[in-house]
């Protein structure tokens, strides 16, 4: 992570006084980027007013100016006020006009394999997060979903480090149950063993953990496949293994 932060900085650092730069005001190392470039600064915030897009209220702000409420936007979840928020501030670099960024905002229903809905059935809803290969992507969409979730973990390991995120699924009760599967599915298990007491269960293969979910899973819950992992240990990436997944839900392979 400390390279990755030097890379961006790095990026910062080369613009030119005509460039800008859009900075969350939230994270102060983000925010410690200003310091180094020659770019101009606008930022977005979800806990102050800045010199760019804001959340005061619940109301989302450019500057001064009321543009809509966060229960105007079509997408739930924190993360996604804060992607409307950067998006916000790009817009009126790129000199959009005020009534077209609202409207699209209202109207933008998210990107396919991203906390994507794919149907109800028998009062189950699912959803297809193939997209989110890393820990911090499947708490977002953990947070997102209403549901009490059936979570879907597993694939490839990236080196990442996964016992915050089992800890952090630990203390949130809209988890009923976490099912593990694919290549690094062992390791995975002997980690949320230790850092959490929610049900885990572990299923090797993917369309074997699919079939599972559906039968483990109830009226008023969810089925959500959000693998904190990559997808190539079965896949040729996320979006294929999205597309399974859907293709699972709606065919023969999940009953009714």
């Amino acid at each position: 992570m400390d390279n990755y932060c030097y890379l961006k900085g790095r990026l910062l650092k080369n613009l030119r006084e005509s460039e800008y730069a859009v900075l969350n005001a939230d994270d102060k190392k983000i925010c410690s980027f200003a310091e180094n470039t020659r770019a101009k600064i606008l930022y977005f915030s979800l806990s102050e007013k800045v010199n760019g897009a804001y959340l005061l209220n619940d109301k989302i702000y450019w500057k001064d100016e009321h543009l809509l409420d966060i229960n105007e936007l079509s997408i739930s979840g924190i993360h996604n006020v804060q992607n409307a928020l950067a998006t916000i501030c790009v817009c009126k670099i790129l000199g959009v006009e005020k009534q077209v960024i609202i409207e699209g905002l209202k109207d933008f229903k998210g990107v396919k394999h991203r906390i994507q809905f794919v149907c109800e059935k028998g009062g189950v809803k699912y959803y297809n997060d193939s997209k989110s290969t890393n820990p911090m992507s499947t708490v977002s969409a953990i947070n997102t979903v209403k549901e009490s979730a059936h979570l879907l973990i597993g694939g490839r390991d990236k080196g990442e480090g996964y016992e915050q995120l089992f800890s952090t699924l630990d203390a949130t009760e809209k988890v009923k149950s976490i099912i593990l599967y694919g290549e690094s599915s062992e390791k995975l298990y002997k980690i949320a063993k230790k850092y959490s007491k929610k049900e885990i269960n572990l299923v090797h293969k993917f369309e074997n953990a699919i079939k599972f979910s559906k039968l483990i899973a109830r009226s008023g819950e969810c089925v959500l496949l959000s693998p904190a992992c990559s997808s190539f240990d079965e896949f040729n990436g996320f979006e294929e293994r999205g597309e399974r997944f859907i293709e699972l839900i709606n065919g023969s392979d999940v009953s009714e």
